[in-house]
């Protein structure tokens, strides 16, 4: 399968099934970016001012929450990509929504496996993203995370 990794242009949509259209073409890019590794398409998805928060659950430990910058969360997964091996991602249980404020939402559970410093490992994130137009361009403008590491 052939995935565009560019952002979608095409002006919002005018009805509900256009907009889930535009909501499962963009779930394909944000998967494609992560899973060539590619810095600039991933980057291309995330407004400037993007909200991130993560309610961190690792086994063994307190959870933890987190509010992070566009750069933070970029760094950190440019890290492992940099650092982990036989990293792989799935995706699944997505649901699509459409506000009447004209952004879009996109519930999925996101799971990687990797290999970190010969170390197996992964997590699983149950992401909420938030998306909408900046300068004619899909964006996410607001993510949050529930991610248990494993």
């Amino acid at each position: 399968m052939i995935v565009m990794l560019g952002v979608s242009l095409l002006p919002w949509p005018a009805s509900a099934a256009m907009a889930r259209q535009e909501a499962v073409r963009f779930l394909a890019e944000y998967q494609a970016a992560l899973e060539t590794r590619s810095h600039d398409a991933l980057k291309a998805l995330f407004a400037d001012d993007v909200r991130i928060r993560i309610d961190l659950e690792e086994a063994g430990g307190p959870s933890q929450r987190f509010t992070l910058t566009r750069a933070r969360f970029l760094q950190q997964i440019f890290a492992l990509w940099r650092f982990a091996s036989e990293q792989a991602y799935t995706f699944s249980r997505p649901q699509y929504a459409d506000s009447e404020d004209g952004t879009l939402t996109i519930t999925v559970t996101q799971t990687e496996q990797r290999q970190l410093f010969g170390v197996e490992g992964g997590q699983r994130d149950v992401m909420t993203m938030v998306l909408d137009h900046r300068n004619g361009v899909l964006q996410i403008v607001d993510l949050h995370s529930s991610s248990r590491l494993w």
